[in-house]
């Protein structure tokens, strides 16, 4: 059915075509219109397309109309089209320099081009011109984070927070933010965390009960959101677990909320008996509606705080057990979560957990398994993959260095690593990072490290194992540990010197080493980091030892023990499923399973022997006296037994309930045959009241013709 809520609008700018004003009101519309339905639909295209037309249509009449310029520019950018957004941008901003919204969709454009120092300097415009416009001062956060600047960036981040404190997409840049940065202590963290369940779930609706079948040894349902089923870290560590788990008493439904697909989502499609549904674009209630239809058990947070998560729908708990797993080294803040999944290192069993809402499941070695050349699997063969032997070797100096992100380079990292290269005469520091070389190199130069001892290059994917063969030692991050860059660095062969905190996102790079037998590489302060990393860098030999012996302890570790950690895994989701049948919620379950049963008896009856069907529902009623089915059933039961003035007293009764319930099609079935029990008693008014409010409700052709039986006192009606 054609959408006709925008013709007043239309009617309205084509009876004026001169009047700039309505003609703005209707583009205004056509694009909420669109965004609030998928970007893919040819809805939302035509939609886009008419509000552009008219938007120019706008600036031709009158090209000094600065909202036209920068409503066209803001459309363009959200339909990707940056060479046709920037001119109307940029006209808007000649007209009035300091326009609020094209000075942040400039700086879109600018940080879209890697114009970072551009973007800035139009953010600080912004934020000069409007103090108190939220998203200038998220955009110069995310300017900041871009070019190595990660406590400016944090500064501007709390303060769109701040200013807008109801936005969830704020609160989730700020909140994986936090987990990089040490100007934080954790209650903060935790705090800050705790506010996200009120974003998510502003009503605070939540699925108190869930009708599914608490059975504890049944096939489980285990549904699987994230935005990552593509090449992407999440997968190096858990493709192989996902592989497995259909094999293991489970049947797998995978929520995919991003927006991409590739050779990887292939391989996860092709899992026998696995479900996709692509959720992007879906509200939380739809989401939630899906999991409920899909009968899930078991729901799994793959995602965090990062992009395209659906934490909005884990809020409201439509699963009757939900857990976190692999993508986000901190809580997710949702008391609706109810176990994150973790490993003796990471969580010791004795720490305290009050800065967590999740319960902890640990693993018994570590909490992910790992598997190598997810994107190019023949590279397992390729000579090029082997280790090689240490640099130093050849070089005659010690290489340090890391493959990480540059969120992870902040001032506490680079202080750390720059106290290694002075400890280390004619050492040298090589880095990979996904930003410009000359950002990072910054970075260092800023602490006084001469540049000549700073290589650093951009990631691609043709380098992702590479680029360790020119490396002695590898350094982590702190207070933020690498995740499957560790594990590729040591996959390579090369030392990982890890400094050891209070919290997840610290801990990581010593569960990796743990399962290695290389405590011995494991720190406890910034002074035991770098009496490590000195003392791996002046015995070349042992370094030499242990980087040709890495890769065959890592093969026989559980780290890349896949069968192992998967048979571990589905047993901890077999005792949480165990645990949740244990639990009043799958009492109600049961109790309402076992309704269900007595009333599919009970209609099953009905079909073959009235008598005993009304002796049934009566067995119903007294066992469970509120089930207002079995009081409808019973009244109609009566009612084909002949029981003619009892069924209008039962089923008025459950009219009346039916009413207050709101209308519903059984609500409808209710009162057509009140109306037959009526017109049975003679009583013709009743039953067309009857008959006639059945109709408002659900529309039935028997009953009508029951309404034209009454209009005709010749005819005699039948039940």
């Amino acid at each position: 059915m054609a959408d006709t809520s925008l013709d007043p609008l239309r009617r309205a700018a084509n009876s004026d075509p001169l009047h700039a004003g309505k003609r703005y009101q209707l583009a205004i519309s056509l694009i909420q219109h669109a965004q609030a339905i998928s970007l893919a639909s040819p809805q939302c295209t035509q939609w886009l397309q008419e509000a552009s037309e008219h938007l120019n249509r706008i600036v031709a009449q009158d090209p000094l109309h600065v909202d036209a310029w920068a409503m066209l520019g803001y459309l363009n950018i959200y339909r990707n089209r940056p060479e046709d957004a920037e001119p109307a941008v940029r006209r808007a901003l000649a007209l009035n320099p300091n326009h609020a919204a094209s000075l942040v969709n400039l700086s879109n454009l600018q940080l879209g081009q890697r114009q970072f120092d551009e973007a800035r300097a139009t953010l600080e415009h912004a934020v000069r011109a409007t103090p108190h416009n939220p998203w200038a001062h998220y955009n110069l956060g995310q300017a900041c984070l871009k070019m190595g600047h990660s406590e400016a960036a944090l500064a501007h981040t709390q303060r769109a927070f701040a200013l807008l404190p109801d936005n969830k997409d704020i609160l989730d840049a700020l909140l994986l933010q936090s987990v990089y940065t040490d100007q934080m202590d954790d209650q903060e963290k935790f705090a800050l965390h705790r506010q996200y369940e009120r974003l998510a779930n502003p009503d605070g609706h939540t699925f108190s009960s869930h009708r599914n079948d608490p059975n504890p040894q049944r096939a489980l349902r285990l549904g699987l959101v994230s935005g990552d089923f593509v090449h992407a870290s999440l997968m190096y560590v858990t493709l192989p677990v996902l592989t497995r788990l259909a094999h293991m008493g489970f049947q797998l439904f995978f929520y995919h909320n991003g927006v991409a697909v590739d050779a990887v989502t292939e391989q996860l499609q092709a899992i026998a008996g696995a479900q996709w549904r692509f959720t992007k674009g879906l509200d939380a209630d739809t989401m939630c509606a899906l999991v409920q239809d899909d009968q899930i058990d078991l729901l799994v947070d793959m995602s965090g705080h990062v992009e395209h998560n659906f934490l909005t729908a884990f809020a409201r708990k439509p699963a009757p057990v939900q857990l976190s797993w692999a993508a986000y080294p901190a809580t997710t803040g949702l008391s609706s979560i109810d176990y994150v999944i973790t490993d003796p290192t990471l969580w010791p069993p004795s720490s305290e957990q009050q800065y967590w809402t999740e319960q902890p499941c640990h693993m018994p070695d570590c909490f992910v398994v790992y598997q190598p050349y997810l994107r190019n699997p023949q590279r397992g063969q390729d000579p090029a993959y082997t280790v090689r032997p240490s640099p130093a070797l050849r070089q005659g100096w010690v290489t340090f260095g890391s493959g990480t992100s540059l969120a992870r380079l902040t001032p506490s990292t680079v202080t750390l690593w720059t106290r290694v290269l002075n400890a280390v005469p004619d050492s040298r520091l090589k880095l990979e990072c996904n930003c410009s070389p000359d950002i990072v190199k910054a970075l260092f130069i800023a602490q006084g490290v001469s540049a000549t001892r700073i290589e650093a290059s951009e990631r691609t994917a043709d380098t992702q194992y590479l680029f360790y063969h020119d490396i002695d030692i590898a350094l982590d991050g702190a207070p933020s540990n690498g995740g499957v860059t560790s594990l590729d660095t040591l996959w390579m062969g090369v030392p990982l010197v890890t400094l050891r905190g209070n919290a997840m996102a610290s801990r990581l790079g010593a569960s990796f080493l743990t399962q290695l037998g290389r405590s011995d590489w494991i720190a406890d302060s910034a002074d035991e980091f770098v009496t490590i990393a000195s003392a791996l860098a002046a015995d070349l030999p042992a370094l030499e030892h242990a980087r040709q012996t890495l890769r065959p302890a890592m093969q026989a570790s559980p780290l890349m023990n896949a069968a192992h950690f998967t048979e571990a895994f589905s047993q901890r989701l077999r005792s949480m499923w165990q645990t949740w049948c244990a639990s009043p919620d799958a009492a109600t379950a049961r109790d309402a399973q076992q309704q269900h049963e007595a009333l599919a008896l009970c209609e099953a009856l009905m079909q073959q022997d009235p008598a005993s069907a009304l002796q049934a529902y009566q067995m119903v009623l007294k066992e469970w006296p509120d089930n207002l089915d079995a009081l409808y059933g019973l009244g109609l039961a009566l009612l084909l037994n002949q029981h003619t003035e009892q069924a209008i007293t039962i089923l008025e009764k459950a009219r009346e309930v039916f009413s207050a319930h709101g209308p519903a099609p059984v609500h409808a079935e209710c009162l057509a045959a009140l109306g037959q029990a009526w017109l049975l008693q003679g009583h013709l008014d009743q039953a067309r009241l009857c008959f006639q409010a059945s109709q408002q409700i659900c529309p039935s052709a028997a009953v009508q013709q029951w309404l034209s039986e009454i209009e005709n006192p010749h005819t005699l009606p039948s039940v």
